[in-house]
């Protein structure tokens, strides 16, 4: 049934498959959501700090 709605791996938001947005072999509901798949949030730095 390829009309049913999937789960965000990050967020676990609904969202259809026509609206995914694909990446690193999963679906995802935003770029967002792909984008911290991949990249996280940011890296800490020696004073405990997040970069973006």
């Amino acid at each position: 049934m390829e009309d049913a709605l999937r789960e965000c791996a990050i967020c676990r938001t609904l969202f259809c498959p026509s609206c995914a947005i694909r990446g690193y072999g999963r679906e995802f509901c935003s770029a967002r959501c792909r984008d911290y798949f991949f990249f996280g949030d940011g890296e800490e730095e020696a004073g405990g700090e997040t970069t973006e």
